[in-house]
């Protein structure tokens, strides 16, 4: 234990490091506070939690109603929709075996491809080399 430590809790300097233990009692209440509040924290994120998991629960049951009774609903909506569906095929392949056969008419004719152009090299010239410039 060092000078200090001892001379803390030694009767004969109570007087000199009264202020020095007083500032020590505080900062232990600090640490015990912090501790008490530490645990006061789990417990209510503990709370929160359970608090959590029956909100989470009763709107599950609650959208587990509401699809089972919104099944019936939708599965009469897509009947009626796949039937829509089935007619503006049938329309669709009516009008694409029409085109199909105008197509037909028009490929029969075909068009002449133009011939390519050859293109013709350039004839180039020789440069005539410079005297060199003498200095």
């Amino acid at each position: 234990m060092g000078k200090r430590r001892k001379r803390l809790t030694m009767a004969k300097y109570a007087k000199k490091y009264a202020s020095i233990r007083k500032n020590f009692e505080k900062m232990k209440n600090l640490i015990d506070d912090i501790g008490d509040q530490k645990t006061m924290q789990a417990q209510e994120i503990k709370l929160a939690n359970d608090i959590k998991d029956d909100i989470v629960s009763s709107v599950a049951e609650h959208i587990n109603t509401e699809v089972e009774t919104g099944n019936a609903q939708l599965k009469a909506e897509t009947a009626t929709l796949v039937k829509e569906a089935e007619q503006k095929i049938e329309q669709v392949k009516k009008a694409a075996s029409k085109t199909t056969a105008a197509v037909k008419k028009l490929s029969a004719t075909t068009k002449k491809t133009t011939a390519k152009k050859t293109t013709s090299k350039r004839k180039t010239t020789t440069r005539k080399k410079t005297a060199s410039a003498k200095g």
